[in-house]
């Protein structure tokens, strides 16, 4: 049998690698290390970085989306979310809403228009009947696109798209019929046809465009979520401005009886 190696003094052999290590050095620490590790222990420390968020601990510690947060504001605005809303408490918010564009309308505009604002926010006036109804049959999508002011594009974008030509071609259609030619969504052509607003009429050459531009642009701050940050606010005010505003009213309610 061959005589084995002698090692120098200051080395000894692994019985791990199989190889020599000066006592005392780096890798014969990280061999032995090896060696008395668990196979089945994990060499990653990345597991240890890991959070858990479901150990319990300050709240400093876990993550907890914000009110604000796109999330939770999805949520609120679910469909399932919309319907769970109390009708008081969605009647009690309408109302402070209504109060607010009220009363900033008129703080803005000249004390001749201020006929005009107590027309349209008139408790249980044709304006406010209508937009209750509107409100009421209003698809959910519509309360939460643009920030909640997508009726208010709505009425302003329809107001302004009606043109005389085609309102005359389309005068012998019925309401429904007409409006949703002239691309009013269903659910608003539902509401104007119905005979609790503008009465029983067949056609929509019995409806007069005038009146009816001038209803949609009405109604804006009655629906609005917050009219000071409406992107029809300019559109609204200068309707508001109008001193010929009230008597354009008083002709729509007239007719509308």
């Amino acid at each position: 049998m061959a005589n084995r190696k002698r090692l120098p003094s200051n080395q000894y052999a692994c019985r791990n690698c199989g190889g020599a290590h000066v006592y005392g050095s780096q890798r014969g620490y990280e061999c032995g290390r090896d060696a008395r590790r668990s196979p089945a222990e994990p060499r990653s420390r990345a597991s240890s970085h890991r959070p858990n968020w479901t150990a319990s601990g300050p709240a400093s510690s876990r993550s907890v989306p914000s009110a604000s947060s796109p999330t939770v504001t999805a949520a609120r605005h679910t469909p399932a979310a919309v319907a769970a809303v109390p009708p008081e408490r969605r009647r009690v918010r309408i109302g402070r809403r209504r109060r607010h564009a009220r009363t900033h309308l008129e703080r803005i505009s000249s004390a001749a228009c201020h006929d005009a604002v107590a027309q349209v926010f008139a408790p249980d006036g044709f304006y406010t009947r209508l937009a209750d109804r509107v409100l009421a049959a209003l698809p959910w999508r519509y309360r939460v696109r643009r920030r909640g002011h997508a009726l208010c594009t709505l009425l302003r974008e329809l107001a302004a798209g009606l043109d005389p030509v085609a309102y005359a071609k389309l005068a012998q259609n019925p309401i429904r019929d007409g409006l949703l030619r002239l691309r009013f969504p269903p659910f608003l052509a539902d509401v104007l046809d119905s005979g609790a607003i503008f009465g029983a009429r067949q056609i929509l050459g019995a409806l007069n465009r005038d009146h009816l531009t001038t209803t949609l642009t009405a109604v804006i701050p009655l629906v609005c979520p917050d009219v000071e940050q409406c992107p029809t606010r300019g559109e609204v005010l200068k309707t508001y401005a109008s001193p010929m505003l009230a008597d354009r009213l008083h002709a729509v309610t007239a007719g509308a009886r």
